[in-house]
């Protein structure tokens, strides 16, 4: 006996040409595609005139099916905001990947690969445990060191970016991932 299993298809909107993060989606930028999107997070067909003028939150390439988590409706940063590259090795941050849009907190660990981190003149933040949140932007793996290591692109607020910029510099943050916004 054989049983086979009907797979309800829907019309999903999917990235026709590469789109850069922080670039305009525009109506060819878009295309449909047939997927079989039962549990996926996906932008039905039909939102095609919403999605066009959005704001690529990541890099978009072509094939990839469109999910909420990477469209925005301003440009990043926005004002008030800053966009910082991270590079985080192996034990920095969790094991499991990363994605667009993960919520995550930063923490200052006070020390760094070769001793204790120096604290920024009259910052009185600058100590061990100080905590920020930021959210992630883009995750690209270190190919070129092999060892794991990651950089990852944070959206924070402007006032938290240079004493960030200065931890990250001094290799004394730590990245948690916490819950998604509901």
């Amino acid at each position: 006996m054989q049983f086979s299993r009907a797979q309800h298809r829907s019309a999903v909107l999917a990235v026709a040409r590469p789109v850069a993060a922080g670039e305009v989606i525009v109506d060819a930028d878009l295309r449909v595609a047939q997927v079989a999107a039962d549990g996926l997070s996906t932008v039905s067909a039909g939102d095609r005139a919403r999605v066009v003028g959005r704001i690529a939150a990541v890099d978009l390439r072509p094939g990839q099916n469109l999910t909420p988590e990477v469209l925005t409706g301003a440009a990043l940063p926005g004002p008030g905001e800053v966009v910082i590259g991270v590079l985080f090795k192996p034990g920095q941050v969790p094991g499991r990947s990363l994605s667009a849009g993960d919520r995550v907190r930063l923490v200052t660990t006070g020390t760094a690969d070769r001793g204790v981190a120096a604290p920024a003149v009259g910052s009185p933040e600058r100590m061990a445990g100080a905590v920020r949140d930021a959210r992630v932007v883009l995750v690209t793996p270190v190919s070129t060191v092999g060892d794991g290591s990651v950089v990852v692109d944070l959206l924070l607020g402007e006032a938290d970016g240079p004493q960030v910029a200065a931890d990250a510099a001094a290799g004394a943050l730590s990245l948690l991932l916490t819950p998604r916004a509901q």
